[in-house]
């Protein structure tokens, strides 16, 4: 696809990626990220001109209702309880509109090369977690430390939101409170927030 692209006349070519490429890759999922990045590293190294978009834990309404931000809102809002890690992990939680704002102003850049797609400073995990217990008014529920860590727990992947924010100068439309805030109203809209709707 990469060839082609250039054969077609792309002078620029933008791939979407992830923040386990960061990483040792630890899954299947992760190991594909990490050559595609490789692969497009190889054709700029040949004189192509590309963009590989790091994306950083995306969040936000229409996400699948299985995924564990969504897992987390629903069963809060039906007052149930939540197992949660410690919740030491370090993270940059992106939301999906900021996310698809971000991706645009890489696009329409002139710019090469990696790019994050984060912003602000990152969050503990349990930070974050917080955030949806006060959005959905049942902090209480959420207990921290019934999940160990597993084996391979990556617990710090952040980005630098600087080329980002500083050179492309891009600033996220609502903080992180707020948009946790959004996400909450949007399945509480969405009536799916019953059991037995995908968790």
């Amino acid at each position: 696809l990469m060839l082609a692209l250039v054969a077609a006349g792309c002078e620029r070519v933008v791939v979407g990626g992830t923040c386990v490429e960061n990483v040792r890759p630890l899954t299947v999922y992760s190991a594909a990220k990490r050559s595609l990045h490789d692969v497009v590293d190889q054709l700029t190294r040949e004189g192509h001109a590309y963009v590989c978009a790091h994306v950083f834990y995306p969040f936000g309404h229409g996400e699948n209702p299985a995924r564990t931000v969504p897992t987390i809102i629903r069963k809060l809002l039906r007052g149930e309880p939540v197992a949660m890690t410690a919740g030491e992990q370090v993270r940059h939680y992106t939301h999906v509109t900021d996310l698809a704002s971000a991706l645009c102003r890489v696009a329409l850049a002139n710019t090469a090369g990696t790019i994050d797609l984060c912003w602000g400073e990152p969050v503990m995990v349990r930070e974050f977690t917080d955030l949806i217990g006060e959005a959905t008014g049942r902090r209480e529920l959420i207990a921290y430390g019934e999940v160990p860590y597993h084996a391979d727990e990556v617990m710090r992947a952040v980005g630098d939101p600087q080329p980002l924010e500083s050179g492309l100068g891009w600033k996220p439309g609502a903080s992180l409170r707020e948009r946790v805030d959004e996400t909450v109203q949007w399945w509480l809209r969405s009536g799916a927030v019953a059991a037995g709707k995908n968790g």
